[in-house]
């Protein structure tokens, strides 16, 4: 990152405008396009929420952040970058690992007889949903008993005009829970008695 150092030092002396110039340098350094790619593509399963130039935008201001607050890089400064990118990452890794154990729970309290869980606002969310993944989480997730057998449910979807293999019934299940866990905005509880 050829313009770090000189980016960071227009950001620790000059003020507003320093910070403004320090930003411009980093934006226009390659490298640091280069750096924010590799991340996003090592990170995979980001690619659906973030893409690498919001990571290289939020990497930017998160450095300018530390430099405002007296922190930031003293001598290695693309190791300093490097671990600002790869820890946004993490911290995107960690929500989305955290929104699919919610679903996880959710599923387990809507069969357990001393839940509190709504059923009839699962359905609500659920046919806001609609079409197949209205289908295939009800009967994957909320049927008694839930239906495991990717060919059984392929058949179902395949009886109700949709077309799916059971081989790719895996994945369409994976972006059925994704847009179920967007649509709930990472807050079930509005699933919950009160």
């Amino acid at each position: 990152m050829r313009n770090c150092k000189r980016a960071i030092n227009k950001m620790r002396a000059g003020g507003e405008e320093g910070v403004a110039e320090g930003m411009t340098l980093l934006l226009e350094d390659l490298d640091l396009h280069k750096t924010a790619k590799y991340f996003h593509g090592r990170y995979r399963q980001l690619s659906r929420i973030l893409s690498w130039e919001d990571l290289l935008y939020e990497t930017i201001l998160r450095l300018v952040t530390e430099v405002q607050s007296g922190r930031g890089p003293n001598r290695n400064c693309k190791g300093y970058i490097r671990n600002i990118c790869r820890n946004i990452c993490e911290e995107y890794r960690r929500e989305y690992q955290r929104m699919d154990k919610i679903m996880d729970v959710l599923v387990r309290m809507y069969h357990s007889p001393s839940s509190k869980v709504l059923p009839e606002k699962v359905r609500a969310f659920l046919a806001q949903l609609g079409g197949q993944c209205e289908l295939l989480l009800r009967m994957y997730f909320f049927e008694e008993p839930p239906v495991e057998n990717h060919e059984v449910l392929a058949g179902h979807l395949n009886g109700k005009g949709y077309e799916v293999s059971p081989s790719s019934v895996s994945s369409l299940l994976s972006r059925c829970k994704r847009k179920f866990r967007e649509l709930l905005g990472g807050n079930p509880s509005s699933l919950f008695e009160e």
